[in-house]
């Protein structure tokens, strides 16, 4: 049996995984870097899984660059993305009310890929793409080329994640060639721009460009163990910010506002916090958003119920024997942690297939492992981005709460169809809503 093989059949279900301490500090990926095989894009998947030597090195944001106060400024350039979004809506209102009056009907998939694609080329790139106006279009082309792929794609990416070998022999060069150039020119332009012009802005490339000096003062000899950071390795990390800020945030909002639409008295606890927190901070300001509990439940159980992430893969940094059993997983074996099963698993989140945002309040999860919920993963190969993606997502469901009602409507998918294409929940359709003004008197 392969390494593989023996991996899934140890982890066959989420109750005989050892997730306490030690398994969640491997630092190990099974997909190590290999700039020889492997495009820049590809890389950056790579990057965030190095080994323990250059796991430890300077080559991507640290946690404390998402600390409250740079998050706090970082989200800061959202609410311009949101003003944007409301303008989109609100196109696609006049637009609907041109052909029938009655319907008011929006296709929301579209627009939220728009509206993340703006967030990520402010927050990362410093730049002002307004693709939700019509701006723009290389950077939005590259974010729906990158999400419209067919089986075979996912495929080629299953089999690297089964064994690193599957690298030499696909042509991911090839496949990626538009997409490495576009990465590589866009870090190279942005760097060398800043560099010319003293340019500082508090984004992911002013981090990397950070890091990539603090880098340069170490001695020689300590250099020699991290990974360089040079344009292409920025590059790297650069692309696997955008792939985990575009699809994954876009879709997380779109389920948040169908679950809405379906459920009018949840809809109605949303509006009444928001009202109550703009009464209490004056607008939608930073305070206000984090304080908005019963948001960042919705947009927990929509990470829940409809989880971007299928699997984890890992690799123990040392032997590790699975709890009251005579199984030791060794180093060389590769594990998959079924994130999916464990959110799906009637016994820690009963009835998993409804909507309750109530799973998430602090008497819940006290009731259940931590480790049973994982939507960005645990350990030190956690997202570090996890409170801003939060954020920015509690921040555009309450902005649209705010201003608009949402129902289902003749083109809504009751229960949504997801797309069997695809490596994350997408809905086959897309989003259809019903959208209304809220009155003014409401706010």
């Amino acid at each position: 049996m392969t390494n593989a093989l023996r991996a899934a059949a140890c982890t066959s279900t989420s109750r005989n995984l050892p997730l306490e301490t030690r398994f969640c500090t491997s630092w190990n990926h099974p997909i190590g870097l290999n700039e020889r095989f492997y495009p820049t894009c590809v890389q950056g998947c790579s990057l965030k899984f190095q080994n323990p030597v250059i796991g430890r090195s300077p080559t991507g944001p640290r946690q404390s660059d998402f600390a409250e106060p740079p998050l706090q400024t970082k989200l800061g350039t959202v609410p311009e993305r949101n003003g944007n979004l409301f303008f989109c809506v609100r196109f696609q209102f006049s637009r609907t009310v041109r052909f029938n009056p009655s319907l008011l009907q929006v296709e929301f998939k579209d627009i939220l890929l728009r509206y993340s694609t703006d967030v990520i080329g402010s927050v990362a790139f410093g730049i002002d793409c307004n693709t939700v106006k019509g701006g723009n279009d290389d950077f939005l082309n590259m974010s729906r080329e990158l999400f419209r792929r067919n089986f075979i794609f996912l495929l080629r990416f299953f089999l690297i994640s089964v064994h690193p070998v599957f690298v030499k022999l696909l042509p991911f060069k090839r496949i990626f060639k538009d997409m490495t150039e576009f990465f590589l020119k866009l870090m190279s332009d942005t760097v060398n721009y800043r560099e010319k012009n003293k340019v500082e802005r508090n984004d992911f490339v002013q981090i990397m460009m950070q890091l990539r000096e603090e880098d340069r003062n170490r001695s020689t000899l300590d250099r020699a163990s991290h990974v360089e950071l040079n344009n292409d390795t920025m590059a790297a990390q650069a692309f696997l910010f955008f792939v985990a800020g575009l699809d994954n945030v876009a879709n997380t909002i779109g389920f948040a506002l169908h679950e809405l639409a379906m459920n009018h008295a949840l809809q109605r606890r949303a509006v009444a916090e928001i009202q109550e927190n703009i009464r209490k901070h004056g607008s939608l300001t930073y305070d206000a958003v984090r304080d908005m509990e019963l948001i960042e439940r919705i947009v927990r159980e929509s990470l829940r119920k409809y989880s971007p992430v299928g699997i984890l893969t890992r690799q123990p940094s040392e032997p590790i024997k699975i709890p009251d059993s005579d199984v030791v997983i060794d180093p060389s074996v590769m594990v998959w942690i079924p994130v999916w099963q464990a959110m799906h698993d009637p016994d820690i989140f009963p009835e998993p297939e409804r909507f309750d945002p109530d799973r998430f309040t602090e008497e819940a999860k006290k009731t259940r492992h931590q480790y049973n919920y994982l939507p960005f993963g645990e350990g030190p190969r956690f997202c570090v981005a996890e409170r801003f993606a939060i954020l920015e997502m509690k921040l555009c469901i309450a902005g649209l709460l705010q201003q608009h009602a949402f129902d289902a409507g003749s083109k809504t998918d009751v229960k949504l169809k997801l797309d069997p294409k695809t490596s994350s929940p997408t809905p086959q359709n897309g989003f259809w809503l019903q959208v209304t003004d809220r009155p003014t008197s409401a706010l």
